[in-house]
């Protein structure tokens, strides 16, 4: 994960990743962690507040892209609020984060996205908070695959199980579930990953 909004670190930071072989870079767009959105001066936020400025996402990813001979991807919430008690969701529903998207990617030629399937809520709630407060809104992270169909999606959040997994990427459309949390409290779920998701019988 890359973090900060500011041009120039971006580009500086990135250049150690070819030597290391890294798959890809992906820079984090949803984090809401008071630490990264809560800095009195807003230049210095970064994290899930970068979300209120799609044109300056694509740019950061933009020049990502020009640092790096691997893929950049870019993870994201599904909108932002102030607070879990704000009634202003104009940065949060559907036609924003379509939009988000749309612009992200029309800038950046970016299209891999993985999307964390519920609202980052800026203040007032810790970042575990962040992880469960905010309600899963999974068909919107699938809405977004059947309307930009040239675009991958990769689904994050709340998939505890493979079979949570499986569920999700039954349809199809989904480039791939994120399963972040779930492996590390039980790692030996990874054992069944080739043979259930993949379809390789040999191990």
């Amino acid at each position: 994960d890359v973090w900060l909004s500011n041009f120039a670190f971006n580009f500086n930071c990135l250049c150690p990743y070819g030597e290391y072989r890294y798959d890809e870079v992906n820079l984090n767009c949803g984090c809401p962690s008071a630490k990264v959105v809560g800095k009195k001066d807003a230049d210095k936020c970064f994290g899930a507040s970068l979300m209120r400025d799609p044109a300056h996402v694509g740019e950061c990813l933009r020049r990502m892209k020009e640092a790096v001979d691997v893929p950049v991807t870019l993870k994201h919430r599904l909108g932002v609020r102030n607070s879990d008690h704000s009634t202003d969701d104009s940065t949060d529903n559907y036609e924003f984060i379509a939009r988000f998207v749309d612009t992200v990617h029309e800038l950046s030629g970016v299209e891999h996205f993985v999307v964390h399937a519920r609202a980052a809520i800026l203040g007032g709630l810790s970042p575990a908070a962040n992880r469960s407060v905010p309600p899963l809104r999974y068909s919107e992270v699938h809405r977004l695959a059947d309307d930009f169909p040239a675009l991958g999606f990769s689904l994050n959040g709340g998939v505890e199980t493979l079979e949570e997994a499986e569920a999700q990427l039954a349809s199809g459309k989904l480039r791939g579930v994120m399963m972040g949390r779930a492996v590390y409290r039980m790692p030996s779920i990874l054992a069944q990953v080739d043979q259930r998701i993949y379809g390789d019988h040999h191990h």
